[in-house]
């Protein structure tokens, strides 16, 4: 019994490592495949967990089994590329994102951490009306574009210094995001909020990796993309991402769920940026009371 068992945990783990690969077989003409191989693709580090359990159940017994511990090397290899770290840097750009959670009205921890790592821009998802009096008396962060919403698809922009050209964006379910254009190093940037509906149906799935994909389908002028993604970088979400020249900033740690400190979560907070830009550091923070941990990533470009 405790064989079947663990030959049951090894197989179900192994499709679990190769369904970043898998997922792709599926596109475009098995949606709903496609849509739940990328559904379980998040989950590397439960998979990881369980090919050690099943290995520990049966490698005593058939050391042949130990040949499929090899694929836990696998969510280090089929993750999105991540973005070149610079040398150094004399000046750098830093941005704070945080998930703050609809249904918590109090920001005081967020300000704390804002405050102690001052970062330039900070981008709040699940912005709602009952946050706009405590953000609007930030007074370190005057320049603010906010989007307020009574569900989980709010979002605010603040900023130290003035940003130009707001824009609201809305995708084809209705979600909206935020862009401005920031001056660094006397040149324009871009920076967009994102955070698109999680992909609980088939129908939603392509919505969320196509309006990814025209954010990030220019690179001429040097771009941030940051938020919640709802999506890891094993997801279609982030497939062709280096192609159209943008990468991932962050590791692979866990930001939500916060639960049991994160333990076997997934990485969807994240900030995506075009090639032009550099890593100077990027980091995953304790929790501000919401169920995502907030991010900060620091840029030089």
């Amino acid at each position: 019994m405790i064989r079947i068992f663990g030959i049951l945990v090894v197989c179900g783990s192994l499709l679990g490592l190769f369904s970043p690969l898998i997922t792709p077989l599926f596109l475009p003409h098995q949606l709903t495949l496609a849509w739940l191989f990328d559904l379980a693709s998040h989950w590397q580090w439960l998979y990881m967990l369980l090919l050690v359990l099943g290995l520990l159940l049966l490698a005593p017994k058939n050391k042949a089994w130990l040949v499929s511990g090899l694929a836990l090397a696998l969510p280090f290899f089929t993750a999105s590329p991540v973005l070149k770290t610079a040398t150094s840097s004399n000046h750098s750009l830093k941005v704070l994102s945080s998930n703050v959670h609809f249904s918590n009205p109090d920001l005081t921890q967020l300000k704390a951490l804002a405050t102690q790592q001052n970062p330039d821009v900070i981008v709040i998802c699940e912005y709602t009306p009952q946050h706009t009096a405590f953000v609007k008396a930030w007074k370190d962060y005057p320049y603010q574009l906010l989007n307020p919403a009574d569900h989980p698809f709010g979002m605010a922009i603040l900023s130290r210094t003035p940003f130009s050209q707001p824009e609201t964006l809305q995708d084809s379910l209705g979600i909206q995001y935020l862009s401005v254009q920031l001056e660094y190093q006397q040149q324009a940037i871009k920076l967009i909020g994102f955070h698109p509906q999680p992909p609980m149906t088939k129908e939603q799935h392509p919505v969320r990796d196509q309006i990814l994909r025209q954010f990030t389908s220019s690179h001429h002028q040097p771009t941030l993309i940051v938020g919640d993604f709802n999506a890891t970088p094993w997801s279609t979400a982030f497939t062709g991402l280096a192609e159209r020249g943008f990468y991932r900033t962050l590791n692979l740690l866990p930001t939500w769920p916060t639960k049991f400190q994160g333990f076997m979560g997934i990485p969807i907070d994240q900030l995506v940026a075009s090639s032009q830009w550099k890593v100077v550091s990027a980091k995953v923070y304790p929790s501000i009371g919401s169920d995502h941990y907030p991010i900060i990533v620091e840029l030089s470009l």
